[in-house]
C-alpha cells in the first residue's frame, strides 16, 4: 500500500512489472524454501508475457551479483522456444547489471541487459511521439575492470526452425565496459566462445532491430556484432535506424538520432553477419571501423557485410576492409 503496487489478476499479466517494482522498493527480502508455483517451459502454445507500463519508469539494477559456471545474468529475457515478452506503452527503462564470478568458476558466461535464445522474442514498444522521454538505458558489466563477457543486448538462436528476435521500436542508450587487452577478439584466452566479447549489441543467428539512439563500447570488442551459427543456417542481423519496404528489405536511413562509438563486426567461424545502420540527423555519427576482411578464412559466400546510409550532415570516421556498401544523400 505504501508504494501503491497492485497485482493485476490477468493471464500472463503484468507480473514482471509488479515483481520488479516490489524488489526495487523492498528494504528486506525473505526467501522461503517452498515451491509456490510452476513455470511452463518450452511450450510453443504458451501465451506471451504482456506488460503495460502505462509510460511509467522501470528500473532493473543488480549490484555485484555472483554468477557461477555457465550462468547468464540478464535484465529482461525470453530464452525458450515460443516465449515472448511484450512491453507496451513503455516509459523510460533503466537496466544496470554488474556481476562477478564466484571463486573457482571462471567459466561463467556473461551479463546482458536483454537476452533472447532458442526462438525467444522481446519487443519493447517505446517508439512514437516523445521518444526521448522513454529511452531504453542499459549499462551491462559497466565497470572498467570487468574481464568476463557482457553485452547490452544479446540475441542467440541455437536451433533450426526459429529466429530469436529483439525489437526496440524507439531509442536506446547502451554502454558496455571491459578489458580485453589479453584476449583474442571476443573471447577469453583459450576459449573461442562468441558469448564472451564485450559488445554493445550482438546477434548470433538471430535478429535485433533498434529504432536508434546511442551504443558505446569502452575497452571492448565491438559496438555492433552480427554473425551466423553452426546450429542453424540463420544469418545474424542487426538493423539500427533504417527504413524497410513492405517485403522487409532495407531501403534507407530512418529519422532518429543514432550514435555509434566502437567498431562493428561480422567476424565468426561460421555463418554470415548483416549489419544495416542509418545515420540521418546532424548530431548522428559513427566513430569506429569495420576491420573484418575474411578474418577466419570463411568461403566467399559466407562473408558478412555492412550497409551504411548517411544523410543530413551525419558522418562516419573510420575505415573498412570488409564488404561494405555506403549510400550518402545530401
Amino acid at each position: 500500500e505504501e508504494k501503491h503496487l497492485k497485482f493485476q489478476e490477468l493471464r500472463t499479466s503484468n507480473d514482471m512489472l509488479f515483481v520488479f517494482s516490489a524488489i526495487a522498493f523492498a528494504k528486506r527480502i525473505e526467501i522461503e524454501d517452498v515451491i509456490l508455483a510452476h513455470q511452463r517451459r518450452n511450450n510453443p502454445e504458451t501465451a506471451p508475457t504482456v506488460i503495460d507500463m502505462n509510460h511509467h519508469r522501470l528500473n532493473i539494477h543488480s549490484d555485484k551479483f555472483s554468477i557461477t559456471a555457465g550462468d547468464t545474468l540478464s535484465g529482461i529475457a525470453a530464452t525458450t522456444k515460443g516465449s515472448r515478452v511484450e512491453i507496451n506503452n513503455a516509459g523510460p527503462i533503466d537496466i544496470q547489471l554488474e556481476s562477478y564470478t564466484s571463486p573457482g568458476h571462471d567459466e561463467a558466461f556473461f551479463t546482458a541487459g536483454i537476452f533472447v535464445n532458442t526462438g525467444g522474442v522481446v519487443h519493447i514498444h517505446n517508439g512514437g511521439e516523445n521518444k526521448e522521454d522513454k529511452v531504453l538505458r542499459i549499462r551491462s558489466a559497466y565497470k572498467p575492470d570487468w574481464t568476463m563477457g557482457s553485452a547490452g543486448i544479446k540475441a542467440r538462436n541455437s536451433m533450426e526452425g526459429v529466429y530469436s528476435t529483439v525489437q526496440v521500436d524507439g531509442l536506446v542508450d547502451i554502454e558496455v565496459d571491459g578489458d580485453i587487452s589479453n584476449e583474442t577478439a571476443g573471447s577469453r584466452p583459450g576459449y573461442g566462445h562468441p558469448l564472451n566479447g564485450r559488445t554493445g549489441v550482438s546477434a548470433t543467428g538471430s535478429q535485433i532491430n533498434i529504432g536508434g539512439g546511442s551504443v558505446k563500447v569502452r575497452h571492448g570488442f565491438a559496438a555492433l556484432w552480427a554473425h551466423g551459427e553452426f546450429q542453424s543456417a540463420n544469418d545474424g542481423i542487426i538493423r539500427m535506424n533504417v527504413e524497410r519496404d513492405s517485403s522487409g528489405n532495407v531501403i534507407g536511413a530512418g529519422e532518429n538520432r543514432t550514435i555509434i562509438e566502437g567498431d562493428v563486426s561480422t567476424r565468426a567461424t561460421h555463418g554470415k553477419g548483416r549489419i544495416y545502420l542509418g545515420l540521418s540527423t546532424p548530431e548522428s555519427y559513427w566513430l569506429g571501423s569495420y576491420p573484418d576482411k575474411n578474418t577466419f578464412n570463411q568461403p566467399l559466400e559466407q562473408l558478412g557485410s555492412v550497409d551504411l546510409f548517411i544523410k543530413n550532415g551525419a558522418y562516419w570516421k573510420g575505415f573498412s576492409d570488409g564488404v561494405m556498401h555506403v549510400t550518402i544523400e545530401d
